[in-house]
């Protein structure tokens, strides 16, 4: 079971909503010497490589930065997965990823206790199409690029004695909307 959830929080992390940002102040008034907020990558296969530098650093303000607010895990599956409702928004999934970027112990949906993920390892991320732009009129995701990947991880558990390997093929949707 534990195997299962692992492989579909992998799926849910690559639904990855990205946006296209020009550049925004990061000063703090209060702090003159804070350094200026990041600026997305300039490119589609940037972006994917700042996403998985971003999960395999477990960096959730890294991945949190690549989000889009308006981003929906949209399931393969009907009915959710372990309790949460069938889609789910930002805020689940980056609540998701905190746990999971923790390291700390998780619950079991039996209810037992197991130890945290350490690591997370991509192993492969390989663009398998083109990037494709999807018009205003065709979808809901408009002025979006949509690309599929082959994916494997491997998740280290319990001082890397347990690890989990998942391979997957996932599609990528970057959308270029304009965070308020």
């Amino acid at each position: 079971m534990h195997r299962k959830r692992l492989a579909r929080l992998a799926i849910a992390w690559m639904i990855l909503a990205a946006l296209w940002l020009p550049g925004c102040s990061g000063d703090d008034p209060a702090d003159p010497g804070n350094e200026p907020a990041p600026e997305l990558p300039a490119s589609a296969d940037e972006l994917v490589s700042a996403f998985r530098q971003a999960y395999q650093d477990m960096d959730h303000d890294a991945y949190d930065f690549l989000l889009h607010e308006d981003f929906i895990f949209d399931p393969v599956d009907e009915g959710g997965y372990w309790g949460f409702p069938e889609n789910w928004d930002e805020a689940t999934e980056l609540a998701i990823a905190a746990n999971m970027f923790s390291g700390a112990p998780g619950q079991n949906p039996d209810g037992s206790y197991r130890d945290g993920i350490e690591s997370i390892s991509i192993i492969t991320l390989l663009r398998q199409t083109e990037w494709v732009p999807v018009l205003a009129e065709e979808t809901l995701y408009a002025d979006a690029l949509y690309a599929l990947f082959d994916a494997a991880l491997v998740f280290s558990l319990e001082g890397g004695e347990n690890t989990m390997s998942v391979f997957f093929e996932q599609v990528f949707w970057l959308f270029r909307f304009m965070r308020s």
